[in-house]
């Protein structure tokens, strides 16, 4: 057995010996050279992508340059012995790896087809058209405004809209060049890939893979992804397939298109490979520090199907959907153990959006937690979104000017606590809790001028709303329709100084339980089946609110803005006043001393 273990580690010590590094320049290497010495470096990415490396080897493009063949990766690393790394040297902008040919020239290349359309011929087939240095073009099949396109795939023919000769019209006009990813990683491990400039990653069709800028498929595993610029490409930005053990972290993503049709355009997509009826699942996906921004056609981040996701720290500003967690219907894949964190999603372009979705009946073990989310008050919004999963945390994430702050449908079960929701100039609802979902909601703040702060809705939904603080709503804090709804409200302040509002509106009031409950203002404020009333003849007809009371639960700042404006003043008659529910902390984490108090906030 000595033997054996002095063999392995002379192996292992002669691998780390014989490790090197490569240097690639395009402007000063030649191919002949030794590539082995920054003085003397290879030349091409065909050299790169036909040579074999060792586990521990470091292949170094040089900065400045512009490689215009895709990379393909040709050797995989070992876990013992080391990662194969592809990265950067010398001083300037990052490698770029540029995968387009001009096309705007020369003017009798065009040939005009009618109504402002021209035409031309191209060497291969395109998906992916850039106008003007910074205007990404829309594909549509009848060009009929500026930067619009479409390439008939098997002609190999381009078509634009353009008025006159798109030689005059325009500055630049840019199509990828080749139908294949930028930087391809199938069946590889154990690679880092390390600052580069990667650009038009193509597809020969819009159904076929590999795609996008940079894809690994279910044999790829161990890979990391890391400082790159990822932009202009077709279908993705990164495209992960089945793999296991990634880490995609530090990367800049933008400008990433479609054919508008549906399918393709997300920043970052991990889903599965293989056949749909026996899906081949990623594991361990950790998405990490990416900044994603401007002209995401669909999807910030997208996860169809994996088990332990990690999506962190990441800030989107682009996407119809900002992180969206959502398998293919009818197959059986599905999300499991995903943590989304800390990330921050403000969304400014006139696209409907949502921050976070989770649109999955098969999912479980999903926390969304510590995330800002801002869609500026589009008009169809959505902060977090979940329909169907199970198991799902929602935590101290921050939601600003959504049309609806939250919205939990379709047997949902769901805990939300310590959540601050603040509606923009028209929101619909805070929150709304529909089709059969059972939620708890605890210590969370609704705030904002929203029609409805809670809206409760259809058979079989259940809901416990403990110790929130729901302030300026519009017409109604607490809504629930005819459905058999059964909903628990205890400990919370329900606050609004508009006048004919309705605190609590229940249409079936069968299986309702308030008390405990502060409201800043009495009249008909209280609806109750067919019947309207105030708070004392609330408790006289119906036995409800027998310690609920009106009162102004003197928050620290009278007209609050900020989460924690709603904090409560030592004289408020909130303190003390509420009912033991079973919770331990406050909206702060602050303990629970005696008695709860009313309201979001423990006084401390």
């Amino acid at each position: 057995m000595k033997k054996i273990n002095t063999v392995i580690l002379l192996f292992l010590l002669c691998n780390v010996l014989y490790s090197a590094t490569y240097y690639v320049s395009y402007s000063t290497g030649n191919n002949a050279n030794d590539g082995t010495i920054e003085s003397l470096p290879w030349k091409t990415m065909s050299k790169i992508n036909n040579s074999s490396f060792l586990p521990g080897d470091i292949i170094l493009f040089k900065r400045g340059d512009t490689w215009r063949e895709p990379m393909v990766i040709s050797s995989s690393g070992h876990y013992l012995n080391g990662f194969i790394e592809y990265s950067s040297y010398s001083e300037g902008n990052l490698p770029k790896i540029n995968l387009s040919t001009p096309v705007r020239g020369p003017a009798s290349a065009w040939t005009l087809t009618g109504n402002n359309i021209w035409s031309r011929s191209l060497v291969s087939s395109t998906s992916i058209a850039n106008f003007d240095i910074l205007h990404l073009g829309v594909w549509t099949t009848s060009p009929n405004a500026k930067y619009e396109y479409y390439c008939n795939k098997t002609n190999k023919i381009l078509y634009l809209y353009s008025e006159g000769n798109p030689y005059d019209y325009y500055d630049s006009i840019y199509v990828a060049k080749f139908n294949k990813p930028v930087i391809d990683l199938n069946g590889k491990h154990h690679v880092i890939i390390e600052d580069f400039d990667v650009l038009y990653g193509d597809v020969v069709s819009h159904t076929a893979s590999p795609q996008g800028g940079i894809w690994m498929d279910d044999s790829s595993h161990d890979i990391m992804i890391k400082n790159n610029v990822i932009h202009h490409c077709y279908g993705g930005g990164i495209k992960i397939f089945g793999s296991r053990h990634i880490d995609i972290s530090n990367n800049i993503i933008r400008k990433i298109c479609s054919l508008n049709d549906g399918q393709n355009g997300d920043g970052i997509i991990v889903r599965h490979d293989g056949d749909h009826t026996n899906p081949i699942v990623p594991y361990n996906i950790v998405i990490k520090n990416n900044d994603i921004r401007y002209d995401i056609i669909r999807q910030g981040i997208a996860v169809v199907c994996g088990d332990k996701i990690q999506i962190s720290s990441n800030s989107v500003e682009s996407g119809n959907i900002g992180i969206d967690i959502e398998p293919i219907p009818g197959y059986p894949n599905k999300v499991t153990n995903v943590k989304i964190n800390n990330n921050t999603i403000d969304i400014s372009e006139s696209k409907n959006s949502y921050g976070i979705s989770v649109f999955d009946p098969q999912g479980d073990d999903i926390s969304i937690t510590d995330n800002s989310i801002n869609l500026h008050d589009k008009a169809v919004s959505t902060g977090i979104n979940v329909r169907g999963a199970i198991n799902v945390n929602i935590y101290r994430n921050k939601i600003y000017n959504c049309r609806k702050g939250m919205r939990i449908l379709y047997n949902a079960e769901v805990d939300i606590k310590n959540n601050f929701i603040k509606g923009g100039t028209d929101g619909s609802c805070g929150m709304q809790i529909i089709y059969g979902s059972v939620v708890t909601v605890a210590y969370n703040i609704i705030s904002g001028q929203y029609q409805y702060s809670m809206n409760i809705g259809h058979d079989n939904t259940a809901i416990e709303l403990y110790n929130n603080t729901i302030y300026g709503y519009k017409k109604y804090g607490l809504w629930s329709g005819s459905a058999d709804i059964q909903i628990i409200a205890k400990n919370n302040i329900f606050h609004s100084t508009i006048t004919g509002i309705k605190h609590i509106r229940i249409g079936n009031t069968a299986n309702i339980i308030l008390n405990n409950n502060c409201y800043n203002q009495d009249g008909s404020y209280f609806a109750w089946g067919t019947i309207t009333y105030n708070l004392s003849q609330l408790k006289t007809n119906t036995g409800q609110e027998l310690n609920g009371f009106i009162a102004d639960p003197l928050f620290i700042i009278t007209n609050p803005s900020n989460d924690i404006d709603f904090d409560i003043q030592n004289t408020s008659p909130c303190i003390n006043e509420g009912v033991g529910v079973g919770l331990n902390d406050d909206y702060l984490q602050n303990p629970i001393i005696g008695n709860p108090d009313i309201g979001a906030f423990e006084y401390q």
